[in-house]
């Protein structure tokens, strides 16, 4: 490996010597002007992309994410049925399954630090009520709960007790939407950042250029002569 390491090096720099030796100059005027060219674009663009990286949270702000959402729902219409819920998977055996099911009905603070506390005894648990899911991702999250049946689960505010040989499972339906209708924001909201961020990357980069220019006019480190 270290052998054909050398080898490509060498051969490189052999080539190299040969092209400089045998091409005429015109060529070697040429190729140095394309090299020279992209060694400005290089620095150029590494140098912007590093600017853009430290000002990510400022071209992308929230604020701009939720606005795009909104003047722009018909854009995103959901292809098929999905689901927000709370799901808890615990043992039919459990002692304490009266009182889960009562906790994670009601749903106050104090039941959900009580649930937290005993979530290391449960086989499933998500006890929080802005998750979206698709049936796929449902499927994989709770992959125990049968969804055969994902449409029967399409109903708001709505508590289902679900149980099989061994296990029981409390699913709580939030909300829902439905094919067609818009997407919720959740669900579309890293796909609305990536479309914002490459707007205003755009919109960044096409001012920094501008500014550039007045800048080094300003502080006389760029003058156009008649």
């Amino acid at each position: 490996m270290s052998q054909n390491a050398i080898n490509i090096w060498a051969k490189k720099q052999l080539l190299y010597d040969q092209a400089v030796f045998n091409l005429d100059q015109s060529s070697q005027t040429a190729l140095n002007a394309l090299v020279e060219d992209y060694r400005l674009d290089l620095w150029g663009r590494t140098y912007k992309e590093s600017l853009v990286k430290s000002l990510i949270d400022t071209i992308v702000d929230t604020l701009l994410v939720q606005a795009y959402y909104k003047k722009n729902q018909s854009n995103f219409s959901l292809t098929e049925n999905v689901l927000q819920a709370r799901v808890i998977g615990l043992s039919k055996s459990a002692l304490n399954l009266t009182d889960v099911k009562f906790r994670f009905q009601r749903n106050q603070e104090e039941d959900k630090r009580y649930l937290d506390s005993l979530r290391i005894q449960f086989t499933s648990y998500q006890n929080k009520d802005s998750i979206w899911y698709t049936k796929r991702s449902f499927q994989e999250q709770f992959p125990s709960i049968p969804v055969l049946d994902f449409d029967d689960y399409l109903k708001k505010s709505q508590f289902f007790f679900i149980e099989d040989s061994f296990e029981v499972y409390l699913l709580w339906v939030s909300d829902y939407r439905l094919r067609n209708e818009y997407a919720p924001f959740q669900l579309v909201e890293n796909t609305i950042r990536k479309i914002v961020f490459n707007q205003s990357k755009l919109e960044f980069i096409k001012q920094f250029d501008q500014e550039i220019l007045q800048d080094a006019i300003q502080a006389n480190k760029f003058e156009i002569y008649p």
